[in-house]
């Protein structure tokens, strides 16, 4: 396959996930429909990683790259399943063991990929991309190097609020959306403004 249809393919397959959940209103349908689109997706760019990311095979960095395209696919096969599971009344838990589950799950995300995140190669698929760490090599180590240092202790705190008496929504929107928008403003913020003070200067 070629990096063109690669990239039509993997834009397609989100696309289609972003329809799916929009359109579809049978939850457990919905659910396996875009965990299909997803991982189909994540394994086409596994296979084509170093035209797609622009890391050359020769870069012993690619491994990295692969390392966090792997792990992507198995935090989405596993909450896929999880999701499916609880809609389809096969898993039936009270609120404060999903709360625990969903806290270990991001706390999982946040510290696995903040381990990783300084060790990226420059590129324009895979990490932080924005528009000023995709323009400049030293904007992007700074940017994944904040990512790392933030990310253990977002991650704790996560799992330290699990048990936090309050409803579910409300839960999650304060302990899991926070702490989540938290760890990408945070480098992108200090990332934002290294940028504008290097090209200002």
């Amino acid at each position: 396959m070629s990096v063109n249809k690669a990239r039509f393919l993997i834009n397609g397959l989100a696309l289609a996930a972003l329809l799916l959940s929009l359109l579809v209103r049978n939850d457990i349908l919905s659910a396996v429909a875009i965990f299909l689109c997803l991982v189909s997706a994540l394994v086409v760019l596994l296979f084509h990683l170093p035209e797609l990311s622009d890391v050359p095979r020769s870069n012993p960095r690619l491994k990295t790259v692969r390392v966090v395209t792997i792990f992507d696919i198995l935090l989405v096969a596993t909450m896929a399943v999880f999701c499916i599971l609880v809609n389809a009344g096969k898993i039936v838990l009270p609120d404060t063991k999903i709360k625990l589950i969903l806290a270990i799950y991001i706390a999982l995300l946040i510290i696995g990929f903040g381990n990783i995140a300084p060790k990226l190669p420059f590129n324009r698929h895979i990490g932080l991309r924005l528009p000023w760490t995709v323009r400049d090599e030293e904007t992007w180590i700074v940017a994944h190097r904040v990512l790392g240092y933030i990310s253990l202790p977002l991650g704790l705190l996560c799992l330290g609020c699990s048990g936090m008496k309050m409803p579910l929504e409300q839960w999650a929107k304060a302990w899991i959306v926070g702490p989540l928008l938290l760890w990408i403003l945070i480098p992108a913020l200090v990332s934002g403004i290294f940028f504008w003070k290097k090209w200002k200067g």
